[in-house]
């Protein structure tokens, strides 16, 4: 955890504590201030930590809807965060440079559309509760097992593309053209 986030942690402890003490000195229920100050918390966190924790912008975020790249994208190390929704990645059409490029998706629920050219090498880690996932024409569904899958000569490839996934529940469809 970096330094923002222990602070955050830290004032937002602070904070429930002072609350809590003045709770006995002032005959307030603490309980009918919390939970809604939990929220409220928990939300501007959702909204501003891409902001916060990665200030260099190569965090894609969405609460909701679907996020499509495609050839119009640079190609480098990326995080996609999102609740629900859909993300379609397609690098059939663009250069992917020398070395090991990571894309990190993160999200509640949804589906993942990856385009691939053939000469790419691909390394998947899924984590998850439910994947569903159809790599090259080959299915499989697993459940409370994580996913690992990696392209033949995938260390002495050129390009190298490392899709990592964590989510509850996830359809990934991925293809070589």
């Amino acid at each position: 955890m970096d330094r923002k986030g222990q602070q955050l942690i830290a004032y937002s402890l602070i904070g429930l504590g002072v609350l809590l003490f003045a709770g006995n000195f002032f005959n307030i229920d603490p309980g009918r201030i919390i939970w809604p100050l939990v929220l409220i918390i928990a939300g501007v966190i959702l909204v501003t930590r891409p902001q916060l924790f990665n200030p260099s912008g190569d965090v894609r975020y969405m609460f909701a809807g679907d996020i499509v790249i495609d050839e119009n994208w640079t190609v480098r190390d990326e995080e996609i965060r999102l609740f629900a929704g859909d993300v379609k990645i397609d690098l059939a059409r663009v250069d992917i440079p020398p070395g090991e490029t990571i894309i990190a998706v993160r999200f509640f629920a949804g589906s993942i559309n990856v385009r691939l050219p053939s000469a790419a090498a691909l390394r998947v880690i899924g984590n998850g509760f439910v994947i569903d996932s159809e790599i090259n024409g080959d299915k499989r569904d697993n459940i409370l097992a994580g996913l690992q899958y990696e392209s033949p000569e995938y260390e002495a490839a050129e390009s190298q593309i490392q899709l990592l996934v964590s989510c509850f529940a996830c359809d990934l469809d991925i293809v070589q053209v």
